[in-house]
Formats: C-alpha cells, structure tokens, sequence
C-alpha cells in the first residue's frame, strides 16, 4: 500500500462516507469527503485524488455527470475511480468512461481494500490501436487515453504485429482491411504464437453492417465490431476483456 495516496469519499450516505474515511485512514490514507458531485468537484480541485470512491445517484450533481465533468477537464487519465452504489449493472458502469472498477452496496470493506490497494499499484492497462486510417486511429487513441488507459498506435500489418510482440498490450483493436498483413491475419499470428495468445483482440470491419463473429473467431478474435462502431459499447468490450 502507499500510505501518501489521497482517496476523494463521494457518496450522499453521510454514514457510510463517515466509516469508508475511519476505515481508510486507519489503513495510512489521507482521506477527503464529500456529500454530492458539485462539492465533490471542488474538493477534487483542491484534494488532486489519486483515487476516487463515488457513488452515482447524488443530490445536485450526481456520479454521471461527475465523471462527465472530469472529462471535460482532461482528468480522467490522471486518477482512478470506483464506483459505489447499489443500483447499477455491470452493463452500466462499463460504460462509464474513466471508472476503473466497482463495488456493490453493502460494501464488504475487505474487497473494497484489495480493490484500492491494486487499483493504486498498477500501472495502466495499454492497448494498441492498429487502423491504416491515421484518423480513425488518433481519435479512437485520444478516447481510450481520456478514459485512463496507455496508448499506442499502429498504421498497418506488419507493423502491428511487430509492435505486439515488442510491447506485448493488455489488448490490441484491430482494424481488418489494412496494408501489408490484414487484421485477420495479424490476429491468427497472435494467437498461435504461446507468447502473445492471451492478449486479447477486437476486430474492426467495414465489410458489412453485421459484423462477421463467426470469421473473426475462426481467427483466434476475442470480439467484433463493425464501423461506425458505439463508442460506448467497445469501451464496455474492452473493460470486460482486460478488467480483473
């Protein structure tokens, strides 16, 4: 555990902020509070978190709009969040750009411990981005580096795989239709290779509307989108992929 890290409490239930900040600080943390997102917000100003525990359904300014606010202001690659709540799927928060994990109320503080202490000694999860069109890839890229994840980037095959094998991502999104050696085939290299077959990949088409599941497995591919692709949905992807 780093005993300097700062924790931000954001959660309207007064008594459970009340024991989250007795918890942490026993632990070595220094501890901030708050009881709805519009404070939360100022506190994050003056606090500068490294991690944040927040709860979504808040007075004023809820957990949504929080994080949308961080956003905004470019924050959300330089600090951690897990959410707290009751009233939320999976679905939900993987869709929340920037929330690195979550925790259901009651919370049973053991897991929420193990939670902090991992989610604040490791190092961002690094995806590889692969498109042969510069911009698709450069706006994909600023996404995934505003949610909090360590980016590079690739603009064909050969390249790609060559990058893979140097740096060995948490995940790679794969575009299909590229110079040199196609999507298809760099994900099938990949994963007969014992080295690099646990990195996951997600294939990008434009072949079709649907894209084709069945193809993309054949080739060793964890997932398939077709573009334009839901941004919301392939971040949600990718959490399930690489989360813990």
């Amino acid at each position: 555990m780093n005993p300097k890290a700062k924790i931000l409490v954001v959660d309207d239930d007064k008594a459970l902020t009340r024991l989250l900040k007795t918890r942490l600080v026993q632990q070595g943390y220094e501890v901030a509070t708050s009881w709805d997102g519009r404070d939360a917000l100022k506190q994050y100003d003056v606090f500068q978190p490294n991690l944040i525990l927040l709860d979504l359904l808040m007075p004023e300014i809820d957990g949504y709009a929080f994080v949308a606010e961080l956003k905004k202001r470019d924050q959300l690659k330089k600090v951690a969040i897990i959410v707290i709540t009751s009233v939320i799927t999976i679905h939900d928060v993987f869709q929340l750009e920037g929330v690195n994990d979550f925790v259901m109320k009651p919370v049973v503080m053991e897991k929420l411990l193990a939670k902090i202490e991992k989610r604040l000694r490791s190092q961002k999860k690094h995806v590889l981005v692969v498109d042969d069109e510069k911009e698709v890839a450069e706006g994909l890229a600023r996404r995934l580096t505003f949610s909090g994840y360590q980016v590079t980037m690739a603009y064909d095959g050969e390249c790609a795989l060559n990058m893979a094998k140097e740096e060995h991502p948490d995940l790679m999104i794969l575009d299909v239709m590229m110079p040199k050696l196609n999507g298809y085939h760099v994900c099938r290299a990949l994963k007969l290779d014992p080295q690099y077959q646990n990195i996951p990949v997600i294939l990008l088409t434009a072949l079709g509307v649907i894209p084709d599941q069945g193809q993309g497995e054949e080739f060793g591919a964890n997932a398939c989108f077709s573009k334009p692709y839901d941004g919301k949905e392939l971040l949600h992807k990718i959490k399930e992929l690489i989360w813990d």
